[in-house]
């Protein structure tokens, strides 16, 4: 388990990485973090010493919490925000490398979709992550490009279809700027040495990290199965094009205006397809809490 964490002297660092959304409740102090809990996606949960866990669907609340935790300041974003054009940068730790989904595409307006709005919606995992500093642990070395969602991969009973044709690979290879994301989210807890961190589901399940001296780690994943779906891919002469997952998160929003996909685009190389898919954390920094998704 990789840590690169904030704060140095942390209790505990947390990783969060694939289907999620990310706010902060500033009323409450606490990160919120819906996980879409769609069929063909897996949650786990690792904690360093005690292994690895997998969440059932029917849960539906994972909190963890520091005993006497420092307040902290909830977002390291030191400076000007990140070039999302350029992958080398000075501060590759600034959260503004999580896509922001309310202010960085075209959504405009961003509202949730309740179960009420919606009875068939996807149910989701709240993650609530109290008295913590949220930053980006690494950065996804890939290509993305963002073009119109139903130019590319119209969306057919939730999910998107790929139409292998020229016209499709016209408008891949159009677009002008291709940006980089954040991978993984982090977020750090500063809680006494004689203290613990705890973190309890509401199903029951409990469990105690005593600290120590060294820094705690718990890495949260919401990812498909490894495999190869072929028909998420289409290739030009000089790109792979991938389809990512950033759609499915219009089954938890409404927006006013314009939907996206995001693609991931690899140039060919003598080293072989790199066909990986982006399913990235994102924050909505519009909104004050993410009430109304459990």
């Amino acid at each position: 388990m990789s840590s690169n964490q904030l704060l140095q002297d942390a209790s505990v660092t947390i990783g969060v990485s694939g289907l999620s959304v990310a706010c902060h409740n500033d009323a409450l102090g606490r990160w919120e973090i819906a996980i879409p809990r769609f069929d063909d996606h897996q949650l786990s949960l690792e904690v360093t010493g005690l292994g690895t866990f997998f969440v059932e669907p029917q849960v539906k609340l994972i909190e963890i919490k520091g005993e006497n935790s420092a307040a902290l300041e909830p977002r390291h974003e030191p400076g000007q925000a990140p070039d999302r054009t350029q992958l080398s940068q000075t501060n590759s730790q600034d959260l503004r490398w999580l896509t922001d989904f309310s202010s960085e595409l075209p959504h405009q307006i961003v509202s949730v979709v309740t179960k009420a709005d919606n009875p068939q919606r996807v149910d989701v995992t709240m993650l609530y992550v109290h008295d913590a500093i949220a930053y980006t642990k690494s950065i996804d070395s890939s290509m993305l490009i963002r073009p119109d969602l139903d130019s590319t991969a119209p969306l057919v009973d939730g999910r998107a279809k790929v139409e292998q044709t020229t016209a499709v690979l016209d408008i891949l290879e159009g677009v002008p700027t291709a940006v980089f994301e954040a991978r993984v989210m982090g977020l750090d807890i500063q809680s006494p040495k004689d203290g613990r961190v705890g973190i309890t589901m509401d199903n029951g399940a409990a469990m105690t990290i005593p600290l120590q001296d060294q820094t705690q780690q718990i890495l949260i994943t919401n990812v498909e199965p490894p495999g190869d779906d072929a028909s998420r891919f289409i290739d030009s002469d000089q790109f792979h094009f991938g389809l990512g997952d950033l759609y499915r998160y219009y089954e938890l929003f409404n927006v006013t205006g314009e939907k996206v996909h995001e693609w991931g685009k690899q140039p060919k190389t003598g080293a072989g397809p790199n066909r990986n898919c982006c399913c990235n954390t994102v924050q909505v920094g519009a909104l004050p809490n993410l009430g109304g998704l459990p």
